[in-house]
């Protein structure tokens, strides 16, 4: 017995959903309700006719929902947007990024033509791990003048896709050694002699160095039978067949086989003597003949005195010209490239999905569709009809029309599908409804009355409408197809920056950014940075930065995080230096209040806390000319300035005016002495931020102060990943001067995070920084943490951007870049926690 290891489309409830199975299962149901006071089901009771029109409604929304799913997420153009909806190619999803050499391998050969084979090993013997060695095995055609120009290709190709801790160690050129092949074959008559040598050729020549084919995606097939996912590993522009040329010392040349792979050649009937040569002759026992970094290559013949393969038929010669020879052999290649993957199967690796538009929302009342006589519908009932049976008429009308409301609304919602599950927007709401009034229901406006449908409808529907909730159980399935899950408990706990019940918001508002990134971010969780761009910014970063960004909700990132501050030219200074700073300044200045005195504290009170945008908070410090912003701010100030209940008013004790407070933990209750050491005043200390002449502007400039505190909380958030492996010296004198053991540099990592801001500041929220990067981090790789404070920050980024541009391909400089890689070092041992 087979079974199958899909889900069925829909489970069977034994309730069957067309219009006679509906009406009689009805029928049934109201003989069980009515007993003995319904006795009459026949067709022209009012009863059977509403429960028919019941079951034509029901027959039509089950019609309606069972489209096609790509049906509910086209619009109106009939596009879809596929990166919106988390609906990725199959080239996106099913490969992978390099994990292996030869995935490596491949993705060189793909991107250099100018190579015809690579060998890339892992230096197994060095105390480093991470570390390759890549030989190139040059096109016969590229000059020495553009060596170094194929090196470069190749080190950049490496670096664009190289995973974290994995670096090239060396690069070099594989050395050819001609080989000439002298044979003399029997052959038949069944093939032209031209065709046979060219196959004796193109055989000997692949055995003895195999050289790489690429072909492109869309040639033809022959093999139509092969899986479309045949081809394991990163995706590839281009088709490549070839086997790795083999390391000399590993796999030395067996020049036993060379008869053995003449006679499989069609045609040949003996093989009566071969020879190879390369600069003297080569015995024909199994002498290891290879040399390092080095590779024998067949030397295909230029013209008909260098064609050193006898045909004999009969024991007689056939010669065969070298201009009959070239066509064969290049027909021969051509025609032995095996495709990997089949074309039909090929194009389901970029393929789309496409739908048809279906209008859901409902254009006709089913009021229309009962009798006549009823007078429900469009005919309505005539002029003479008493007023008893309009009322009585409206009053059914008055009925349907809410059952039919609550279909529209069902309609709406479905055909709001690719609303709700657009990831690129943030939605407002998860309900959606269809006003119901004319032209569609029939004398509408007289059931309404005084509400119109367009106002009440919409509100009533608001009003259940929980849409941060059932909004964010959606995105969960799109992440959930991707295997992720973002429930982000840990973030709404450590909501600093948002408005109160804002926290819904802000994790939907992660779970999208994930959603529109997903395939490219797991596939590159392992990449490491790109050394061969010539830029740095936020564009360029590991994955493991830029997923672990995504999980810790780092919603402003920028690749330097002090540069948030800077641009504002703030710079941050100690608690007690900066109330020094502030002793003669107009704005945060330091002032002592005794709260607990009866009449001061009735002056003081609490502002109201609400979220402003950027345009909201540029307006609120126009209207105060008078305020400067500090140039040189306190590290608490900045950490406590976010929270809404740390800022007061204080009225005046005429009321003419009030002044805007901010009290910080490093502000708490102080003695000041006089003179003679005795104590004048005391109280708590506050920063008197600026004076107004009423209150709604105090507490309009506060939730400004406020927003920004927590827009430059935002945007020093983030951290760096420093491989180890890169940091290591590349040079004889170097390697003799560093005085680390190798083990710092093998698969190792340095996280380097602010300690300056309020969320990272937070020793529990610094033990969920920790969990999300291991978690996240390949397992072979271990992190280790680094927390910086703004200064010693700064300093380490000026270190680091010299470290990282002296590595760009423009032009680095080896000496500087160890200097800079031993500066880098020592500065992360000494802080490292």
């Amino acid at each position: 017995m087979t079974t199958t290891d899909t889900i069925a489309r829909r489970a069977k409830d034994g309730l069957e959903t067309d219009f006679h199975a509906l009406r009689k299962q009805g029928i049934t149901w109201l003989q069980a309700l009515a007993g003995d006071n319904w006795t009459d089901f026949n067709l022209h009771d009012p009863g059977v006719t509403i429960l028919e029109q019941l079951c034509f409604a029901l027959t039509d929304m089950d019609y309606r929902g069972n489209f096609n799913t790509a049906d509910y997420l086209i619009d109106e153009a009939e596009n879809l947007d596929h990166k919106g909806l988390a609906l990725c190619p199959q080239k996106d999803t099913v490969f992978s990024r390099a994990t292996t050499p030869e995935d490596y391998r491949t993705i060189i050969l793909d991107a250099v033509p100018e190579l015809d084979n690579l060998r890339i090993t892992p230096l197994r013997d060095n105390r480093i791990k991470g570390l390759y060695e890549i030989a190139i095995l040059l096109n016969s055609q590229i000059r020495a003048t553009t060596k170094d120009d194929v090196m470069d290709s190749v080190r950049n190709v490496f670096l664009r896709t190289r995973n974290l801790g994995e670096d090239i160690e060396k690069i070099t050129i594989i050395r050819e050694i001609p080989c000439f092949l002298f044979a003399d074959v029997e052959i038949t008559s069944r093939r032209s002699p031209a065709s046979i040598m060219a196959e004796i050729y193109a055989r000997t020549a692949e055995w003895i160095c195999p050289t790489v084919t690429r072909l492109p995606r869309e040639a033809p097939s022959s093999d139509a039978s092969q899986s479309p996912f045949e081809q394991e590993g990163p995706y590839t522009q281009q088709l490549i067949q070839c086997e790795p040329v083999a390391n000399p010392k590993v796999n030395p040349i067996q020049i036993s086989d060379i008869p053995g792979i003449i006679a499989s050649v069609e045609g040949v009937v003996t093989v009566l003597g071969t020879h190879l040569y390369y600069e003297h002759p080569v015995a024909t026992s199994d002498e290891n003949t290879d040399r390092e970094d080095s590779v024998f290559r067949l030397n295909i013949p230029e013209n008909d005195l260098a064609v050193k393969v006898r045909l004999l038929r009969s024991g007689k010669p056939i010669p065969v010209r070298h201009a009959d020879l070239l066509p064969e052999l290049e027909k021969y290649r051509k025609s032995n490239h095996r495709q990997s993957i089949p074309l039909e199967a090929r194009s389901q690796i970029n393929e789309t999905i496409a739908g048809v538009r279906r209008d859901l929302h409902i254009s006709e009342s089913v009021q229309n569709l009962f009798p006549a006589t009823y007078g429900i519908g469009a005919i309505g009932l005539p002029r003479s009809a008493s007023l008893k049976r309009k009322a009585v008429a409206r009053q059914l009308k008055g009925y349907l029309l809410l059952f039919e409301q609550l279909l529209a609304n069902h309609m709406s919602s479905i055909s709001h599908t690719k609303d709700l599950f657009c990831a690129k927007r943030q939605n407002s709401q998860s309900y959606f409804c269809q006003p119901l009034n004319e032209p569609i229901v029939p004398d509408a406006p007289a059931l309404w009355g005084d509400n119109q449908p367009q106002t009440i409808v919409p509100q009533i529907v608001q009003k259940f409408d929980n849409c941060h909730e059932r909004n964010g159980r959606v995105l969960d399935y799109l992440l959930a197809l991707h295997g992720e899950k973002f429930t982000q408990n840990s973030l709404r706990h450590f909501n600093f920056y948002e408005a109160p019940g804002a926290a819904e918001a802000m994790v939907n508002q992660n779970k999208r950014r994930m959603i529109l990134q997903i395939a490219a971010i797991n596939r590159n969780r392992a990449a490491g940075y790109d050394f061969s761009r010539d830029t740095v910014d936020y564009r360029n970063v590991s994955g493991l930065r830029r997923k672990t960004s995504l999980l810790l909700g780092i919603s402003a990132p920028g690749f330097w995080l002090t540069d948030s501050l800077r641009r504002r030219r703030i710079a941050l200074i100690s608690d007690a230096k900066f109330e020094q700073e502030q002793s003669d300044a107009k704005s945060f200045v330091p002032v002592m209040l005794d709260i607990k005195n009866q009449a001061l504290g009735d002056t003081i009170q609490h502002i109201p806390c609400r979220s402003m945008d950027a345009a909201a908070v540029a307006k609120a410090f126009k209207s105060v000319p008078g305020f400067t912003f500090p140039r040189k701010l306190g590290e608490t100030v900045l950490k406590e300035g976010v929270f809404p209940e740390n800022y007061f008013i204080q009225f005046s004790t005429n009321g003419a005016h009030c002044r805007l407070l901010l009290k910080t933990s490093k502000t708490a209750k102080v003695v000041a002495l006089d003179e003679n050491r005795k104590s004048s005043e005391s109280g708590e200390r506050y920063w008197h931020i600026h004076t107004f002449s009423h209150a709604e502007n105090a507490a309009a400039f506060g939730n400004a102060l406020r927003s920004t505190f927590c827009s430059l909380n935002r945007r020093s958030e983030g951290f760096h990943v420093v491989e180890h492996v890169l940091l290591r010296p590349d040079t004889p004198d170097a390697q003799e001067n560093h005085d680390i053991d190798d083990e710092f540099f093998s698969m190792k990592v340095s996280i380097v995070l602010p300690s300056w801001t309020t969320r990272f500041a937070d020793h529990r929220f610094q033990q969920v920084i920790k969990e999300t990067i291991i978690k996240t981090c390949p397992a072979h790789i271990s992190p280790q943490f680094v927390w910086l404070n703004w200064s010693k920050m700064r300093q380490f980024e000026r270190l680091y951007k010299a470290w990282l541009l002296s590595r760009v391909p423009s032009g680095p400089i080896p000496d500087e870049t160890n200097v800079l890689s031993r500066l880098t070092k020592e500065f992360l041992l000494h802080h490292m926690s």
